[in-house]
């Protein structure tokens, strides 16, 4: 049996099937497209079958986005990151980025997910696929029998995990069950409640009726209903209630349940003997009739609550104190006791082994609260003198303002922490309502999975905070002044695109105050904004910036780019700077202002500048009357080349920014004669055409070490053609600090011009071995290239070289004697070189050749 499938199976979320939305330009929208950014093969067999097909991120047009994903297959063991052919050369990027994101998730990782490797496309991985196990068949010598065991076993943990699942689902179809079964019971147990308190207020009355109907007759006859008028009943009744109206006699007209609270103001010995034996002298009522209290329960209270209950011998009022609770709550967690005893508390918190429990009370004037579905559970951190504190807020909005109910949690104490830690897993709630008076009322499901985020960093962030504070401060602290559950102003909220490029304009503006880290934390943790929110207003105003070429900051350039808006920034400049160019040109500019407008393109060509973004004459020369248009300038005039010796340092040093002239005013530059100069020029050379550079670059090596560093800086350019030319320079300057970066091109740089590359470093010689030597130890995938660059290196130090076939480094040897196989290759590049020889057309070699021309021709 194979020892794979011995090894426990990832579990964390980078194995599980994830979608990401992001914005993509189809027929000149932008549209949403929901990406599938990791697939797991046993859990989506359908889509795993689309990522081996390459239908996985199609578009209906027929196009393929270029989207990273991780391809899990927990029962064959394979953890694969699947990266585009369109960036193949970022494809050490991608794998680095799915290895942050492992370490990330928390969850165990076992070597085959440790061991994670990136394949390209669907071809790849698809091969991937294949390989692996016929290679272990072929290795380990397992017959066939064996290696459809293997693929039994797979099945049966493959099916096993689809039970496992269909087992949790039916296990949360049971407790839905059971919970709508105990809410059902405590509606019966709530009426039934009711019911007999309506009975016993019935009895009660009907006896008080009837009690006043068996006075002696004497009695009768001076004050009971006299004709006359002068002693009714009427004018011996009490109104407890000033507001009460239409007040009425206990005679056959006055209904025991409607009737006003009233009192019989009679002497006790007015009534006959028969009269006292009915009234029971240990009973006190309740003015409302709801409840009796009889004797026993009389004595149970202290002096100061038993004149709260009575307050003479004839008149009895209500008690302010907590109504005692005589059966248990038809709910299955008990409240805290804290929470029966003190009616200022607005809510409570307690767990069962299979529910969290929220206890809410409800204030005066708001009894109907929480019965919309207009509910929401907020999880809010703040920091109160250096003590971390957890707020569950309760949430209706239905109405005008917001009605909050909060409780207030300590994540350093054990038995809080544990609760918050079962919220994070699963946000869901129980929440039974008590009255304002203490009454339960009801219970309300309330779940919120898309803000356990949000807990999971405010928990994160509370493990690392110290104070002094005690806790019982704190958690007082933070219930007199919470953090508000809603604010207006941030740009995290659900809209649609922007309309102008006025309202985009304005919404970057307000974007970047809010992507500050203290703005995101209180969007985040105080506010508690969902994240999927917080990243999807962030690519909504990003994309609309993009639709309508608003100038982005820094921060938001990489947020952009992290989000899928560009696939870097240089192609985002790209974007912003051609639908400027059409915001400009509407009648009404997009509804910004001239000023605006001169200033967002200002920011625009620093960005290019920034990023080597170059811009056609026709493009840099509409900016230029944009920004003078802008600022109530003219227009810039044409420049005449023949001026240029004329003009000063500064004004050139302009004019490197001048499209037309740019090439002309380096060149003049570099006949002045100062290093200072260099570094500049060749900054400006990095957003120069081919043709330029090539006039540019080559004519900077007569300054020697003064042009190293921009040089070496070039070997990082955006441009391909760029980094060749500054790899060419630093062959003929021979700098030996410029070996190591030459190296380091040479393993990562994803065109043929590593060909180039290889060359210049073999002609450094023995200066350049001991910076190969390193990279053949860990050659990372470029054994091809350094062999290739030996084969250079041996035509001027072959002794040196040929030591290597015989080197202790198994690496350094392997990649040695493989130098055979690069030979013919050399050739053929070194003649395609050389100036004697018929010049290639186009293509790298052809701008080497067009390179040592120009080197042959210094600036006169």
């Amino acid at each position: 049996m194979s020892e794979r499938t011995d090894e426990f199976v990832y579990e964390g979320a980078s194995g599980q099937t994830r979608r990401e939305t992001v914005q993509v330009l189809q027929e000149g929208q932008l549209v949403s497209v929901a990406l599938v950014v990791a697939v797991n093969a046993a859990t989506d067999p359908e889509l795993a079958k689309e990522a081996r097909e390459g239908g996985l991120h199609r578009l209906a047009d027929g196009s393929d986005l270029a989207q990273t994903f991780v391809y899990h297959d927990p029962a064959a063991r394979l953890f694969w990151v699947v990266v585009p052919p369109s960036i193949r050369h970022r494809v050490h990027r991608e794998r680095a980025a799915v290895l942050a994101r492992l370490a990330d998730d928390g969850a165990p990782v076992p070597d085959y997910v440790a061991a994670v490797s990136s394949v390209v496309g669907a071809d790849g991985l698809r091969a991937a696929l294949d390989a692996p196990e016929r290679v272990r068949n072929e290795e380990a010598g397992l017959s066939e029998r064996e290696t459809q065991l293997d693929a039994r076993e797979a099945r049966l943990v493959s099916r096993a995990e689809s039970m496992t699942t269909a087992e949790d689902e039916i296990r949360l179809e049971r407790e839905r069950l059971d919970a709508l079964q105990r809410e059902l019971l405590m509606r019966e147990n709530e009426l039934e409640a009711r019911f007999a308190t309506l009975r016993e207020r019935e009895d009660a009355l009907t006896e008080l009726a009837e009690e006043g109907t068996g006075v002696d007759h004497d009695l009768a006859s001076a004050v009971l209903l006299d004709d006359e008028g002068e002693n009714s009943l009427e004018d011996s009744v009490e109104v407890l209630d000033a507001d009460a109206a239409d007040v009425q006699t206990l005679d056959g007209t006055y209904d025991p349940l409607e009737g006003a609270e009233l009192v019989d103001s009679l002497e006790m010995e007015s009534l006959d003997a028969a009269d006292l034996e009915e009234v029971e002298p240990d009973e006190v009522l309740d003015l409302d009739g709801e409840e009796l209290l009889d004797e026993e329960t009389a004595q149970e209270l202290d002096p100061e609550e038993l004149e709260a209950v009575v307050a003479d011998d004839t008149t009895i009022h209500r008690s302010e104190a907590p109504p005692a609770i005589d059966a248990p709550l038809p709910t299955a967690a008990t409240p805290p006791e804290h929470f029966l005893n003190d009616l200022s508390l607005e809510m409570a918190t307690a767990a069962t082994p299979s529910e969290i429990w929220l206890f809410a009370r409800l204030s005066e004037g708001h009894e109907a609260a929480f019965r919309s579905d207009d509910v929401e559970l907020l999880t809010q951190y703040l920091v109160v003198d250096g003590y971390p504190v957890v707020l569950l807020a309760l949430v209706e909005w239905s109405s005008e303002r917001p009605y909050v109910r909060r409780a207030a949690l300590d994540p350093l104490a054990s038995d809080d922490l544990a609760l918050l830690e079962r919220l994070r897993d699963n946000l869901a709630v129980t929440v039974a309502i008590f009255g304002p008076e203490g009454r339960f009322e009801r219970t309300v499901e309330v779940s919120a999975p898309e803000r356990r985020t949000n807990l999971s960093m405010a928990l994160e962030r509370a493990q690392r905070a110290e104070s002094d504070l005690d806790a019982p401060t704190a958690l007082e602290r933070a219930l007199a002044a919470p953090p508000p559950v809603k604010l207006r102003g941030h740009p995290f909220e659900l809209a649609g695109p922007a309309k102008t490029a006025r309202d985009a304009f304005q919404a970057v503006a307000n974007l970047a105050k809010w992507s500050a880290p203290a703005k995101l934390d209180m969007a985040l943790l105080a506010l508690s904004i969902p994240r999927d929110i917080v990243d999807d207003s962030f690519r909504r105003i990003l994309a609309d910036a993009v639709r309508h070429g608003v100038c982005l900051p820094q921060a938001l350039v990489s947020r952009a780019v992290s989000l899928g808006v560009a696939s870097e920034p240089g192609e985002l400049i790209t974007q912003l700077i051609d639908a400027f160019r059409g915001t400009s040109a509407l009648p009404e500019q997009g509804g910004l202002k001239g000023e605006v407008v001169a200033h967002n393109w200002e920011q625009l060509l620093e960005m290019a500048s920034e990023y080597d973004v170059s811009m056609d004459s026709e493009v840099h020369d509409f900016a230029w009357k944009a920004i003078a248009q802008g600022r109530g300038a003219a227009a810039p005039k044409e420049v005449d080349v023949a001026s240029l010796p004329d003009k000063t340092i500064d004004a050139l040093l302009e004019l490197l920014e001048h499209p037309r002239v740019r090439k002309d005013a380096a060149l003049e530059l570099l006949r002045r004669g100062d290093p200072e100069l260099v570094g500049k020029i060749l900054r400006a050379a990095r957003k120069m055409p081919r043709d330029e550079v090539l006039e540019v670059v080559p004519r900077v090596i007569p300054y020697g070490e003064s042009a190293a560093d921009g040089l070496i800086d070039g070997l990082e350019a955006r441009k391909t053609f760029v980094r060749q030319a500054s790899a060419l320079a630093l062959g003929e300057l021979k700098l030996r600090r410029s070996i190591a970066p030459l190296v380091q091109l040479l393993q990562g740089e994803p065109t043929d011009v590593w060909w180039e590359v290889g060359r210049v470093v073999g002609s450094f010689g023995e200066s350049a071995l001991r910076s190969l030597k390193r990279a053949m130890k860990d050659p990372k995938s470029a054994e091809d290239r350094l062999a290739y660059t030996l084969v250079h290196l041996a035509r001027t130090s072959a002794e040196k070289v040929d030591q290597l076939h015989a080197d202790a480094n198994s690496n350094i040897k392997r990649i040695a004697i493989s130098m055979v196989t690069q030979r013919e290759l050399v050739d053929q590049h070194s003649r395609a070189v050389d100036p004697s020889e018929p010049e290639p057309e186009e293509g790298i070699f052809a701008f080497s050749r067009r390179f040592y021309e120009v080197l042959r021709h210094p600036v006169s």
